[in-house]
């Protein structure tokens, strides 16, 4: 069935991206929170990040939990068991969004379970609270650090990851005051309230919370440009195909792997578009070409995408992870197609050789 939609790579909203604004709202949450109720007069902090739902900022505060919760859940990590944790701090958030912390001078105020009991809606919201941060704590500590690149790692990924494992240590930690905090008895604490203990700790939690989704995003310390290019179409390594012999004399051939995408046929050659979709895959080849611009000078040409060729271009080069048979990843150049695919053959099975030896095949 043919869908009448643009390109692919045109409607595609890149992780990168959705990490770096999940990491601006979890820095920019406290700040967002105090100037829309200065706003309208108050001018003093609250005393935690909670209580400002009971202000006008309460619907602010709502959709950017909501935020963390779908990101949260839909996040997809390296294995079964990051997804799960990640899911679960999203439920967490959403948790924290539709269970405010009640106290007396807001149990008369709308909530969507106003038929429980305070005490159990505000149970309710620091259970999630602390399950909430604890899991961002195990995110950034634990699962950011996951890498399959073969060692020694990039000094980059290195550096990223002291940044992971510092933020994970802050958020945790802050968790730990934030519980001591709770178990003061109420005249000690009465003595440090003033100075807004719970606000600035859940604060400096979701500050670094944000600050290693920015890094994640590669914001900062980003991966130089990559010194590997993915094949997946008349350049790799099959007979018959006269330009990957070129291809080989100018790198190194590093073996077959996969990248999440879409492969079309475009009467002689394939297509690839991206997609969000884990599940669909485009097959191919990886040769590392270091830091040689003559291959890319070639490679660019090949795919009539230099300034010897009108706009826009039918390709545009990006750059993607590839993960080879042995679950090895590689940082890729890549070639995607920029021309509307509604009208071109799907190839289901993301493999371009399968499929034109599947066509050569003799009709019963």
């Amino acid at each position: 069935m043919s869908v009448n939609v643009k390109n692919d790579a045109n409607m595609l909203i890149s992780y990168k991206t959705l990490r770096r604004i999940l990491g601006i709202l979890g820095m920019g949450l406290p700040l967002m929170l105090y100037l829309s109720t200065l706003m309208s007069g108050v001018y003093s902090l609250g005393p935690s990040i909670s209580s400002y739902y009971f202000t006008n900022s309460g619907d602010l505060l709502v959709a950017v939990l909501c935020s963390f919760s779908v990101f949260l859940i839909t996040y997809r990590g390296y294995s079964k068991a990051d997804n799960i944790i990640s899911s679960i701090a999203g439920s967490a958030a959403f948790l924290i969004a539709v269970f405010p912390a009640m106290n007396e001078s807001s149990v008369k105020v709308n909530y969507l379970f106003n038929f429980l009991p305070p005490a159990a809606v505000t149970a309710v919201h620091f259970t999630s609270a602390a399950v909430f941060f604890l899991l961002l704590s195990i995110i950034s500590f634990f699962l950011f650090v996951k890498t399959n690149q073969k060692e020694p790692l990039p000094k980059e990924k290195l550096y990223r990851n002291r940044i992971y494992r510092t933020c994970g240590i802050i958020i945790f930690l802050s968790l730990l005051l934030l519980a001591v905090c709770n178990l003061l008895s109420a005249p000690v604490f009465d003595k440090i309230a003033r100075f807004r203990p719970i606000f600035w700790l859940e604060t400096t939690a979701l500050a670094a919370f944000g600050f290693s989704w920015l890094v994640k995003g590669e914001t900062f310390s980003a991966d130089k440009n990559p010194e590997y290019v993915f094949v997946y179409g008349t350049l790799r390594r099959y007979p018959g195909f006269d330009k990957n012999t070129m291809l080989e004399g100018l790198s190194e051939y590093t073996g077959p792997a996969t990248v999440p995408g879409r492969l079309y046929n475009v009467k002689v050659f394939p297509a690839m578009t991206e997609t969000l979709n884990p599940e669909e895959k485009v097959r191919g080849d990886v040769y590392r070409i270091g830091t040689n611009s003559e291959v890319l000078g070639f490679l660019d040409e090949y795919e009539e995408i230099t300034d010897n060729y009108p706009h826009p271009k039918e390709y545009v080069r990006k750059t993607i992870t590839a993960i080879s048979d042995s679950g090895v990843q590689y940082f890729c150049w890549i070639y995607i197609y920029n021309r509307d695919v509604s009208c071109l053959e799907r190839i289901e099975s993301g493999d371009y050789i399968d499929y034109i030896e599947t066509k050569s095949l003799p009709e019963n």
